[in-house]
């Protein structure tokens, strides 16, 4: 029982801190720009125009964000795709602070400073295939391998040992020594080889050292 509230606490907590993290994160991506928005106060409804406003400037927020990555002739030969992107600044905006607002010669005026998530606009672009200025285009391709790296080493054949015996030439011919088949290390007879001037058996080793008695 207390091993199960154990894990329940662990899985809140990080239930808890997670959001943070995300936030943070997303912060750490963002990059900020400050932009002005306005909008006629209609009816007297002062609500309706700040809202409008607001709005007005964080899409100017993003959009100079984007002029960041893309040429102004790219833009304008995109502008159905870039329209679609920047009619969202919210997707791409973690948050804003305002500078400046209110009433002004029947507008209302809103300044904010708004953090605009780079890579979530970059990729949102690359979906689009709206081409990136060369230096964005090249910071945002995958990096190549390391030339260093070296290709792992095949594993070697073994190779067949091969033995070889090799008998001196002044044993060739002579009498009472024996052959020795290439590869087997014993001679023709087990343990003892018969002499063919005599009926007296010889060790091995005997022969061997040249001692051959009559």
């Amino acid at each position: 029982m207390q091993v199960r509230r154990r894990w329940l606490v662990i899985a809140v907590l990080l239930v808890m801190t997670f959001p943070a993290w995300q936030e943070e994160h997303a912060l750490a991506q963002a990059q900020a720009f400050v932009a002005t928005g306005q909008a006629r106060i209609i009816g007297g409804n002062i609500n309706l125009a700040q809202q409008r406003a607001l709005e007005a400037a964080l899409r100017f927020a993003l959009e100079a964000a984007l002029n960041t990555l893309v040429e102004p002739a790219v833009k304008v030969e995109y502008a159905a795709e870039v329209n679609k992107i920047l009619a969202r600044p919210r997707n791409y905006i973690t948050g804003y602070t305002v500078l400046l607002r209110g009433p002004s010669r029947g507008n209302f005026v809103i300044r904010v400073q708004a953090a605009v998530r780079m890579d979530a606009l970059t990729n949102a672009l690359v979906t689009a295939q709206v081409p990136l200025r060369t230096d964005v285009a090249r910071v945002t391709q995958p990096a190549a391998p390391s030339p260093t790296q070296a290709t792992p080493a095949a594993t070697p054949t073994p190779r067949p040992l091969v033995l070889m015996v090799v008998i001196p030439e002044t044993h060739l011919g002579k009498p009472g020594v024996p052959t020795l088949p290439v590869g087997t290390g014993q001679p023709t007879n087990e343990d003892s080889l018969q002499s063919s001037r005599g009926s007296r058996t010889l060790p091995v080793r005997e022969q061997e050292n040249g001692i051959c008695g009559r």
